[in-house]
Formats: structure tokens, C-alpha cells, sequence
């Protein structure tokens, strides 16, 4: 009895057991099946937002491709000149800010301004290219436009305009000038960097970027500095003037060094600055930074620190400098995305409505006038130089003459503006004039080489113009073809009796390319060569002519400078006289010769012999 009681008991309680077995299994199961529904539920709810978060960025997308669509719309109808936009920026004086222009009104005024206050001819002087891109300043998804115009002959006026539509309404809110040999790179969001050289051994950049309302926001300037003998801050950047003798002379050398320094203060030029203005608003808050050939970093002497530390120049190595202009482009709000964004593409927009023919001369106005259609000649690099066609036969004997040095005085070297006040003589640029003609450079290379010349006669009408860009490099330039150091260029012209001389160089050793810096001749009634000079007799800005004879000069560093006396029938060197320094100007004031050089200035009196 006890023994089944006990039997009983103990299935009873196996009973519970399993049943509380089973209830533990079944509350399992159901909270299992309840973190399933939770998990299914959390998985989903992601789901959910991004089908919500996608519709919304569908009906986002949808408002910006229909605003977009709007401002492209008002954009490309401005071109046509059927709508009008605000001035809303501080631009050129003759254009005024509120008041509402189409691109022709636009245009012209330019083109108006440029005859009347800077001396072109209407004929001479109109848009001869015009481009367009949209784009999206700041990155904020709205859509922008910069327009690029380019005025006068061979393009040597240049302006980016950028617009705003907002409201209904295209607003100019900014503009952007660079002459011939600069350079503006832009790309889709605003960002610009603007350059170019600032001399033999100089080379500048200017940053900046377009923000999300389409104002400029500064960055900073850098500049290259090319070839010093040793690693030191150039003279006219301190507040050391020339006449310190603490301070080392500002020598150059082909085994120098670099020299890199960025500013973040925007240099505005204004020509009543004293050296000291300059200094206290530009200079002292420079940083540099100084490197070898091969891009390591130099340090400048024990006394040029002591120097550097009084006067509170800061100069650093290589990564800090980087760092110090990240962290400006970072304190300026320039986002990588802006910065990083592509280059834009650009549309050409000289076919569009308002830019067919504008100022441009054309049908009976050009009667007996020359051609505006004229296409350059191409001249063939393939002579041996020296060279002379010997069917020129001289028209009469050739005519030496006596140059005898009248003075030479040390100059101050960085006093080449007073020269230039004295003499009435001025750097030609890629414009000047022989008395009668006029010339204007040209060219199509990156670098900014000029290898076009346009002639104009006395009534301002092209009537020769040559393609010299065969003569750009040559075979045998040992420092590779297409270096930006032995790129040629045309630098002066003149023209007599039907014939047209060009002097043609390019500013670095003669050991780089030995056939450089020549005068050559062309008869423009056959295009003919005829004839090339003896290299190395100008690397002058100019020449000039005396009688039959053409005047020039040649010299570099490590190399001898002489005057080179021409003569003018057939090229050939007639004399050299040697000069303390290398000859960069040549002029006559009165009956005499003036000739500046790096730090002599010579006058000399000439006359036949």
C-alpha cells in the first residue's frame, strides 16, 4: 500500500514536473516568437525609413531638377538677350551696381570703355570669345553660372562673370579679370585658382572660392620664386631696403634654390604705396618655405635666421607650410568637396543670340580696308641657322656704323620705372608699336607662349599675320621638348621696306638649347625667310633699328652680354660690344642710344662710320 502511495506520488510528480516542463517550453516559444516579431519589426522599421526617407529624396530631387530647370531656363534666355540681369556686385566703374543690363548692353559698355579710356580702335577691340557652364557654388544643390568673355584681338581681355538666380531673378554677383598670359582654372563648385607668371623666375597663385550665395571668399596668394643662389627672403619683401648691408644681394643661379611664401592678406596694388606700406600690409605676415632641386627642404643661414628672427619672418618646412594653408582653406570654410570637385565644362556660347557679331566690323564698313578674315601664315622651323637666301640680293651696300660708350652708371636695379620716366621707353608686352604698324602677339600654349603675330597698318587693319609656333622648340633642346623654360617666344617686331623682323628667345641657359635667342627676317609680299641671324644675339625685350643696321643684346647669368650690331640686309653680326651685365631694354633719347641692363645703365652715341 505505502509502496503504490508512494509509486503515486512519485507520478504525480513527474506529472508536474512535465507539465511545468511544457509551460517553461510553451513561454519560451512564446517570447521566442515575440523577440522574432520585435526583431522583424526592428529590421523592418529601417526599411520603412528608407522607403520614407527615398520619397521624400524623390520628392526633393523632383523640386531641384524643376528649380534647376528654372534658373537654366533664365540663364540660357539672359544669353539670348531676352531677359535682363542685376548688377548686385562692386565691379567695373563704368558698370553700375542695381541697375539692370541684357549680355549686349553688357558687352558694349565694356567694349565702349576699353576704346574710349584705354586707346583701342572699334576696330581692333570687341568679344571674341564667349563660354558658359553651370555649376553649383558652395555645393548646396542650387545652380549657379559663370559666363567667361574675352575681348580685344586675340583675346587678350579676359573675364569670368558669375550669377545667382533667386526670386525670380539673375543677379551678377561676381567677377573675375585675368590678362592673356594667365590663367583661371574653375571647377564645379566654385572653387578657382587663379595664376600665372610674374616674371622670368616668378610664378603666382591666387585661391578662392565661390560660396553657397555666390560671394567670393579669399584664400590665399602663393608665389614661386625660382633659382636664388641661396635660401633667403627676397630684398623687396622686407623691410631691409637695397642700401642694407646686412642683407645679401638678391643673386640667381641655375643650381639655386626654390623659394615658396604664401600670403592671407589680398595684395591690392595702389601706386602711391611707399616699400613700407608694402611691407606693413602684405609682407611681414608672410610664410615661407625654402626648397632644393629635388623638393627637399632648405634651411637659410645662421645670419639670414638672426635676421628672420628680429624681423619676425616666420619660414617653415615643407608639410607645416602645407598645413598652414589647409588650415586657412579650413578657418575659410572651404569643404573638400568644393575643393575636390571636377573642372567645369565649358559651352560655347558665341553662336547664341546676343553675341553674333557684336562691335565687329563687317561687309561695306571693311571696303578697302584689309581682310578681318585673315588667316596666319605657317613658317617652317627647317633652316639651318644661320641662314640667308642668297636670290636677296642687297639693294644697295651696307652702311656700318660707330656706337662709342658715352657713360655707365651703376643703377639702383629694382629703379627701372624711373628709367622708364626718363627714356619714355616702356616693356612691349604683347601690344606695341613701331610708328607705323602695329603688332600684336598671340599664341595657343598653356604657358603663354607667343608664336602668332597680327599686323596692323597705320588705319589699324590686319594685314599680315605669321604662325611661328615650328619654332617653339627645338631638336636640340637637351631639357625635353615641351619645358616651360625653353619655350620660345616672339618678343619684338618691326617692319621696313615690306620686310618684317622678329626676335624670337626664350629665357634660360644657352647650355639647355644652344639655338635660341635669334632675329629673323621675312618678306611678307612672298612669305619668305630670308634670313636667320647667329643665335644667341637677343634675349633684349626689344631691339632697334639705325640706319641698316638692328641693334640688340644678349647675355645671362654665367654667360658673356654683349650689344650685337645686325646688319640688316642679310643678318649677319656686323660687331659685339661687351657689357658689364646682361642688356634687357634698348632706346634712343635724342640722338643717343640707352641701353638698361640688370644694374649698369649705358648710353651710347652712334652714327656712320
Amino acid at each position: 500500500m505505502k509502496k503504490k502511495a508512494l509509486l503515486l506520488l512519485l507520478l504525480l510528480m513527474i506529472a508536474c514536473t512535465g507539465l511545468c516542463a511544457c509551460s517553461k517550453a510553451d513561454e519560451k516559444a512564446s517570447s521566442a516568437s515575440e523577440e522574432e516579431e520585435e526583431e522583424e519589426e526592428a529590421e523592418s522599421r529601417p526599411q520603412k525609413k528608407k522607403k520614407k526617407d527615398k520619397d521624400k529624396d524623390k520628392e526633393k530631387d523632383k523640386k531641384k531638377e524643376y528649380d534647376d530647370q528654372e534658373a537654366k531656363d533664365a540663364y540660357l534666355a539672359m544669353l539670348s538677350d531676352e531677359v535682363t540681369f542685376t548688377v548686385d556686385a562692386d565691379v567695373e566703374d563704368y558698370i553700375e551696381k542695381g541697375k539692370d543690363y541684357t549680355i549686349s548692353e553688357f558687352v558694349n559698355a565694356t567694349v565702349s570703355n576699353e576704346i574710349e579710356v584705354g586707346g583701342w580702335s572699334d576696330e581692333l577691340f570687341h568679344l571674341t570669345h564667349a563660354e558658359y557652364s553651370f555649376i553649383d557654388c558652395g555645393n548646396d544643390g542650387e545652380t549657379e553660372f559663370v559666363l567667361s568673355l574675352n575681348y580685344g584681338d586675340s583675346g587678350d581681355f579676359n573675364y569670368a562673370y558669375f550669377f545667382k538666380y533667386a526670386d525670380g531673378k539673375i543677379l551678377l554677383k561676381s567677377e573675375q579679370y585675368w590678362p592673356y598670359r594667365a590663367f583661371l582654372d574653375i571647377n564645379q563648385c566654385g572653387y578657382c585658382i587663379y595664376s600665372g607668371a610674374g616674371g622670368a623666375n616668378i610664378y603666382s597663385t591666387t585661391a578662392f572660392y565661390y560660396d553657397n550665395k555666390c560671394e567670393r571668399v579669399y584664400l590665399y596668394d602663393e608665389e614661386e620664386i625660382m633659382g636664388m643662389t641661396e635660401p633667403k627672403v627676397p630684398k623687396s619683401y622686407t623691410r631691409y631696403d637695397y642700401e642694407s648691408d646686412e642683407y645679401p644681394d638678391d643673386e640667381y643661379d641655375e643650381e639655386g634654390c626654390y623659394i615658396f611664401f604664401a600670403r592671407f592678406n589680398e595684395y591690392e596694388f595702389d601706386e602711391n604705396n611707399t616699400h613700407e606700406d608694402d611691407y606693413n600690409e602684405y609682407y611681414k605676415d608672410q610664410v615661407y618655405h625654402f626648397e632644393d632641386d629635388y623638393g627637399n627642404d632648405l634651411e637659410p643661414s645662421k645670419k639670414l635666421q638672426k635676421i628672420y628672427e628680429e624681423d619676425g619672418i616666420k619660414w617653415v618646412g615643407a608639410e607645416e607650410f602645407e598645413m598652414i594653408k589647409n588650415d586657412r582653406e579650413k578657418e575659410m570654410g572651404l569643404t573638400p568637396e568644393v575643393k575636390d570637385a571636377p573642372l567645369v565644362e565649358w559651352t560655347d556660347a558665341d553662336d547664341i543670340g546676343a553675341f553674333l557679331d557684336l562691335v565687329v566690323l563687317t561687309g561695306d564698313d571693311l571696303e578697302g580696308y584689309g581682310s578681318y578674315d585673315l588667316e596666319p601664315v605657317f613658317i617652317a622651323n627647317d633652316l639651318e641657322k644661320p641662314y640667308y637666301d642668297e636670290s636677296y640680293k642687297e639693294p644697295w651696300e651696307y652702311r656700318p656704323i660707330i656706337l662709342s660708350e658715352l657713360s655707365c652708371e651703376e643703377n639702383g636695379i629694382i629703379d627701372e620705372e624711373a628709367w622708364f620716366e626718363e627714356t619714355g621707353h616702356y616693356p612691349l608686352g604683347n601690344e606695341f608699336n613701331d610708328g607705323i604698324n602695329t603688332f600684336r602677339l598671340s599664341g595657343e600654349n598653356q604657358n603663354g607662349h607667343m608664336t602668332v603675330i597680327s599686323v596692323y597698318d597705320e588705319n589699324g587693319v590686319p594685314v599680315h599675320m605669321y604662325d611661328l609656333s615650328d619654332f617653339l622648340y627645338d631638336d636640340d633642346d637637351e631639357m625635353g621638348n615641351e619645358d616651360i623654360y625653353t619655350e620660345r617666344s616672339i618678343h619684338c617686331a618691326l617692319m621696313m621696306d615690306n620686310y618684317l623682323y622678329l626676335s624670337l628667345y626664350h629665357n634660360t641657359y644657352a647650355e639647355s638649347c644652344p639655338e635660341n635667342g635669334y632675329i629673323l627676317c621675312i618678306d611678307v609680299d612672298t612669305d619668305n625667310v630670308v634670313w636667320i641671324s647667329d643665335p644667341l644675339v637677343i634675349n633684349s625685350d626689344n631691339f632697334v633699328r639705325y640706319g641698316d643696321s638692328i641693334i640688340c643684346g644678349y647675355g645671362f647669368t654665367n654667360e658673356k652680354d654683349y650689344l650685337y650690331v645686325l646688319n640688316r640686309f642679310t643678318g649677319k653680326t656686323e660687331k659685339k660690344i661687351p657689357l658689364k651685365k646682361s642688356p634687357d631694354y634698348l632706346t634712343y633719347v635724342g640722338d643717343d642710344l640707352w641701353v638698361r641692363t640688370y644694374s649698369y645703365d649705358y648710353v651710347f652715341t652712334i652714327a656712320d662710320e
